[in-house]
């Protein structure tokens, strides 16, 4: 009687054993399934997205245009068919490389701005998933640090302690005998 309990035991772990590989192999049918089907739409939701680009810019701004309504009749088939929502960072927003593709610098003087976003060229898209479709295009501050004109620098310069008056300091002999010159009127030596 033991071993016929024995045998039992062993084909219920069996039959467990086969339905957990069932479950895997059905799980990773369905992820690749899902895979070739986000591929093969990839081409198509481009160019829908693209035609969501032409159409904002053709509405220039009117939702109730045209372009505009049509814009808006796009978009939801886009999130009702694609889960694909579009996003528009805002200005000031922190520049994020997997989100936001700059395409343009914006000078600034405010170095807290540095490295935020100025404006959204094109907006990007957003999965259901949280994943990025594609990413937004958008102008970025950069800092550069305020130009000091003439008036604010002295009319005369002195020279340094050790040129003599009559000698001038691009002029000055270092302790190899060597004049010491700027880097732009070093001649740079050739091989």
């Amino acid at each position: 009687m033991g071993g016929i309990e024995t045998s039992v035991a062993e084909v219920a772990r069996l039959r467990r054993h086969d339905a957990d590989i069932a479950d895997r192999m059905h799980a990773e049918i369905i992820k690749l399934r899902a895979g070739e089907l986000t591929t093969a739409m990839a081409p198509l939701l481009n160019q829908l997205l693209r035609l969501h680009d032409q159409m904002e810019q053709l509405a220039a701004g009117n939702k109730t245009s045209d372009a505009g309504m049509l814009q808006a009749q796009l978009g939801q088939v886009l999130d009702t068919s694609a889960g694909l929502s579009p996003y528009r960072p805002g200005e000031g927003d922190p520049f994020a490389p997997t989100r936001h593709l700059g395409v343009e610098r914006v000078f600034t003087e405010d170095a807290e701005l540095d490295g935020r976003i100025a404006n959204t060229v094109k907006a990007g898209f957003v999965r259901t998933d949280g994943s990025i479709m594609r990413v937004a295009d958008v102008r970025v501050y950069r800092y550069k640090a305020p130009e000091t004109s003439a008036t604010d620098t002295p009319a005369t310069t002195q020279l340094p302690e050790e040129a003599s008056p009559g000698e001038s300091p691009t002029a000055q002999r270092s302790e190899s005998g060597s004049a010491d010159l700027p880097a732009a009127d070093k001649a740079s030596p050739t091989t």
